[in-house]
């Protein structure tokens, strides 16, 4: 009876885990956090941020040239067919769109 209870619970936990929704992700630069639990987890910002390689933007942004993932160094990916070096400037841009209240 005891392996019996024992398989139920293992089973019962194996689906609830299966049935959380995943984390948001950033993708095309963009976050959507409308739906997000703020007070059960830490929010992580992680996916593909658009980036603009080579200059520093902060106010107007033109339609992103590149996408990256974050958390990564970009030192070695691939912009345009040309690897980006380990050193240099760029402006990494993610809109998150937030619950209206």
């Amino acid at each position: 009876m005891r392996g019996l209870l024992a398989t139920i619970a293992i089973l019962l936990s194996a689906c609830s885990q299966g049935s959380q929704t995943p984390p948001p992700t950033a993708v095309a630069g963009q976050i959507d956090l409308r739906t997000a639990s703020f007070a059960e987890n830490d929010i992580q910002l992680s996916g593909e941020w658009a980036f603009y390689p080579g200059i520093f933007l902060s106010t107007e942004f033109p339609a992103p040239t590149a996408f990256l993932k974050v958390p990564a160094v970009w030192n070695g990916q691939k912009l345009a067919e040309r690897e980006l070096p380990g050193f240099g400037a760029g402006t990494y841009r993610l809109q998150v769109l937030l619950p209206s209240s």
